[in-house]
């Protein structure tokens, strides 16, 4: 059972059709001002040239891969470290199910690093090293 809503006239049918519209007070809002072609919405907005040489002469941040099985009960784990930076809980917790999915193991967050189940070293790094504005560096 759907309703139908006539909108072509008012209720005695006089043709005048919706006179009210929610949206018009938030066209006077748009500080871009009124857009007749439309065109302006839908463009990207431009970036200063000095900034895109700002963001790529950041160096990169190093990240520790290695494998240690020592207060483990003899099995074998792969840590990921930030040796420069870091990641904030969320993000962190982001990656290690990412790379867990991807490898196909069980992953978790302990503290500052990361830990997989089993040695996956040489996935990982080719996995972060994917990832711009990361270094690997191979731990023993």
């Amino acid at each position: 059972m759907s309703k139908r809503i006539d909108t072509t006239g008012g209720p005695s049918g006089s043709g005048e059709g919706l006179t009210h519209s929610p949206f018009a007070s938030l066209k006077k809002l748009d500080p871009r001002g009124p857009s007749d072609s439309g065109s302006g919405r839908d463009e990207a907005p431009q970036k200063p040239s000095g900034s895109a040489q700002k963001e790529s002469a950041d160096p990169p941040a190093r990240v520790e891969v290695r494998h240690e099985r020592k207060g483990r009960g003899g099995k074998t784990v792969t840590l990921i470290r930030w040796l420069e930076g870091s990641l904030i809980d969320a993000e962190r917790k982001a990656l290690a199910k990412t790379l867990g999915a991807r490898l196909g193991t069980g992953a978790r967050v302990e503290g500052e690093q990361i830990v997989l189940q089993g040695d996956h070293r040489e996935r990982v790094a080719t996995e972060l090293a994917s990832k711009p504005g990361l270094r690997v560096v191979q731990g023993s």
